[in-house]
């Protein structure tokens, strides 16, 4: 079993750095439990609303069955009664009786094998929007397999969710990336391949122009990746030393102290990667080759009106209303500036504070103002005094 959990948590990071989908995730899972339905879904928890739903160990007919009863599932809106870290285990909140009355369980998982039970966890969170896996399992599934597959899920979803988090920092950040380029040119962030010690090897352009530009890193005379910050230097060679010990990815944590705008770093070590390019051959020969990802949080190509339209679905008057309301200016200043009434500009933040599933207009501007703050100014913004 520790065998399997490592060949998922390689798995999970060399699948987000090369830029493969995340369906196929937790198929080394599948392949052991081959009658357990095996699911990675993002869906709205209030609504029961599915943007993606992909399986394993399910034939055409049962997916056409999930398609057709999907917003009856029960066992995902269970993700609401626990924490981030937990695991769920749907009879502790669903009997057997409840869920005998459920469309989505007659229809669908009765005649599967009478499929009761979901194990699931988050992967990542916002507002009612969820990121999860989860696996299915029939009412014979019991006793040390049961266990055995429960100690396993607990075990990996750290890291999984350390995964989904890396795969999101680097889709904020991509840009128009030609898919034909090397594969280390198609990691938008600064990617290095270090082979021995901090000698870089290759670089993508990312990382060069980090490294001409920051005013922490650089390359000295023998190209090894360096920095004049002394926590950075601690955190740098404690991280690769992790890495390369124990051969297995590490991070992303933050370079110096915690801070929303501070720079994170990811190591992977190139031996993960082995199975998934044949580009990384040549630096598997000798040495332990990482993989070193350098995430800036400041880095991003679009305005923060444009950030909130995309991260809360706001309209173009719901964001620059928020936006205002951000730099201090009251509802009844916001209306005025935009020429509106108040009513109006209530509605629309109100709008907005739904939308966000926030419980009032105080919590959705304290939570836009954390998420905004990693981002750099573009341009000056008026304040109330101007």
């Amino acid at each position: 079993m520790e065998d399997l959990q490592q060949l998922l948590i390689n798995r999970m990071y060399s699948t987000v750095v090369t830029g493969k989908g995340l369906d196929d995730i937790l198929a080394p899972i599948a392949e052991k439990y081959r009658d357990l339905p095996v699911t990675f879904q993002v869906q709205c928890l209030t609504q029961n609303n599915y943007y993606h739903f992909s399986a394993l160990n399910v034939d055409s007919a049962y997916n056409e069955l999930i398609a057709e009863f999907i917003q009856f599932n029960p066992f995902p809106k269970l993700l609401q009664s626990v924490s981030s870290d937990q695991l769920v285990y749907s009879e502790r909140f669903l009997s057997q009786q409840q869920l005998e009355q459920n469309e989505f369980y007659n229809n669908v998982l009765k005649g599967r094998d009478n499929l009761n039970r979901s194990r699931g966890f988050h992967l990542h969170r916002q507002g009612s929007d969820v990121a999860l896996a989860a696996v299915t399992m029939p009412a014979r599934f019991q006793g040390t397999e049961d266990e055995e597959l429960c100690n396993l899920l607990e075990r990996i979803q750290p890291h999984y969710q350390n995964a989904f988090s890396l795969f999101l920092k680097l889709e904020a950040q991509k840009r128009n990336v030609d898919q034909h380029t090397f594969w280390l040119e198609q990691i938008p962030s600064a990617a290095f391949i270090l082979d021995h010690g901090f000698h870089i090897a290759l670089s993508n352009q990312k990382g060069r122009t980090l490294l001409q530009k920051s005013r922490f890193l650089y390359a000295d005379r023998s190209n090894n990746l360096a920095t004049n910050h002394r926590m950075y230097t601690n955190n740098l060679e404690n991280l690769l030393l992790q890495c390369r010990t124990q051969k297995v990815p590490v991070g992303p944590f933050p370079l110096g102290c915690e801070t929303p705008t501070q720079p994170l770093i990811s190591y992977v070590p190139l031996t993960v990667l082995e199975q998934d390019t044949n580009d990384v051959e040549p630096f598997l020969k000798n040495w332990s080759p990482v993989l070193a990802v350098i995430l800036d949080p400041t880095d991003h190509p679009v305005s923060k009106e444009v950030l909130i339209q995309k991260i809360w679905g706001a309209t173009n008057r719901e964001a620059d209303i928020a936006q205002m309301l951000i730099r201090g200016f009251s509802l009844k200043e916001t209306a005025s500036t935009l020429n509106m009434s108040y009513n109006t500009a209530r509605n629309h933040i109100a709008g907005l504070t739904s939308k966000a599933d926030m419980k009032s207009q105080s919590e959705l501007i304290s939570s836009l103002t954390a998420t905004l703050s990693r981002m750099p100014e573009t341009v000056r913004a008026p304040t109330p005094t101007d």
